[in-house]
């Protein structure tokens, strides 16, 4: 990385083997004019601290008038080069593409620019998350890996956010972990609880450019509009239970958790209280891979640095990847006869492929089966890495599975292992989602490839 410069005539340059790059200028002239100045290299260096982060300051550090955003943008073409090859980081690929295919429809197109936009969306929502929960740039640059696999949240008793699936093909090239440590530096230059919107919808607007959010149909509602709406529906917070199914990035779960958490203060609640009362009240889904882990990221925005560091529970976070209208799902052999949830491990509808089975009863307490489903997952994967695995029993104890259920989730964790072995061993690809009744009978999404 050069940066030239006459003192008048700025020049930001990287070097990529014996090519160069210009990536911005930035031209001084007369009296200097100190805060564009400071704000044009501020980008360049991620030097500056406690930002607010308003629509301004995300556009020019992190957004499209961001020079070090078409940095990243030049060096995720050099990742995807790289990564390309490896058959898992096609499959994410073409999982990516096809839930596009069935949120967006026709007018979907599968190009790299709009892969490697949404792979910087999705990561840079996840190191904004991280950095909600106070997880520091130096954590995070001794494992980059762990920061976008979840477990960094899981080990802070957060479920449900933090994982990149389709996005972690980034750390199947050479330089991926450079490339995320490297982002999360420019994230931590916000003070994320002085955030008082969506402020990744535009994150969003300003990656993605117009025509394309246009000519896909994405249309995002006004911060402001959202919160009027949510103070005129939502007259209860406490014995309401709210659910966006279509929650794009977030921006009405953004003021409805607000809404509740305020409510929550007046009624005198615990923070552990509020917390565990809320992932109970507010919950939301969307087709939209990307949208998903924003919403993820927006809702712990929301319920802001403070709230999550002074908890003592385990809370897991209801934003779920589904299909609320289920539209080009067949859901004919969900569930079987003996009271079972049957997820599908096959791609395409291959045949013969084993099924992921789980108790309905287990299924239909949300915050438990995330948990639960994690834990296994996380399990099987350490077990194929060689740790020595001490069995479920105790996992088993611990949710509270009962005796009965106990055999099919054994046989359930061998399937886990299986597909560990074969390296699929981390993606939910299109999930369902399925209620039946109110929002007090819900069950998570279901319907789900892993692959």
């Amino acid at each position: 990385m050069f940066r030239l410069t006459d003192g008048s005539e700025w020049i930001y340059v990287i070097l990529s083997g014996d090519k160069s790059k210009e990536i911005s200028a930035l031209t001084v002239r007369g009296a200097v004019d100190e805060a564009t100045f400071r704000r044009w290299m501020g980008s360049i260096l991620a030097t500056e601290h406690e930002l607010t982060p308003s629509p301004t300051t995300i556009e020019e550090r992190l957004g499209s008038a961001s020079p070090a955003f078409h940095r990243s943008l030049l060096q995720l073409e050099t990742l995807w080069q790289s990564a390309a090859g490896s058959p898992a980081a096609q499959l994410k690929r073409s999982l990516w593409a096809k839930l596009l295919k069935t949120a967006l429809g026709t007018q979907f197109e599968d190009d790299d620019r709009l892969f490697l936009e949404h792979t910087y969306l999705a990561l840079a929502a996840i190191l904004v998350s991280e950095a909600v929960i106070g997880v520091k740039a130096a954590t995070i640059q001794s494992s980059p890996g762990m920061a976008i696999s979840g477990q960094l949240f899981e080990s802070r008793g957060i479920e449900g956010a933090g994982q990149a699936g389709f996005f972690d093909w980034v750390l199947d090239a050479p330089a991926g972990e450079s490339f995320v440590t490297d982002l999360a530096r420019r994230v931590s230059c916000f003070a994320w609880q002085q955030a008082s919107h969506d402020v990744l919808k535009v994150l969003y607007q300003s990656v993605v450019d117009h025509e394309t959010r246009h000519r896909l149909g994405e249309y995002y509602t006004p911060d402001w509009l959202a919160e009027h709406m949510i103070d005129t529906v939502v007259e209860d917070p406490l014995n309401q239970r709210i659910l966006d199914p279509a929650c794009g990035s977030g921006t009405f779960v953004f003021h409805t958790v607000r809404r509740f958490l305020a409510a929550s203060d007046e009624a005198g609640l615990t923070v552990d209280q509020a917390l565990i009362q809320l992932t109970d009240h507010v919950f939301a889904l969307d087709l939209h891979p990307v949208a998903v882990i924003l919403a993820q990221a927006t809702y712990l925005i929301a319920i802001g640095p403070r709230r999550l560091q002074e908890r003592s529970v385990t809370i897991s976070v209801p934003v779920y990847l589904g299909d609320s209208m289920r539209w080009d799902q067949d859901q004919s052999g969900l569930f079987s006869p003996e009271g079972q949830v049957s997820v599908s491990t096959g791609e395409n509808g291959a045949l013969f492929s084993p099924s992921l089975r789980f108790p309905a009863s287990l299924v239909a307490d949300a915050s438990r089966f995330d948990q639960l489903v994690a834990e296994l997952a996380g399990r099987a994967s350490a077990q194929v890495s060689g740790t020595n695995d001490p069995g479920l029993t105790g996992v088993l104890e611990r949710h509270r599975v009962p005796e009965s259920d106990r055999p099919l989730l054994e046989e359930t964790y061998q399937v886990l292992l299986a597909l560990n072995r074969e390296g699929r061993d981390h993606i939910w690809g299109s999930l369902s989602a399925t209620r039946s009744g109110p929002p007090s009978s819900r069950c998570p999404p279901i319907g789900s490839t892993w692959s």
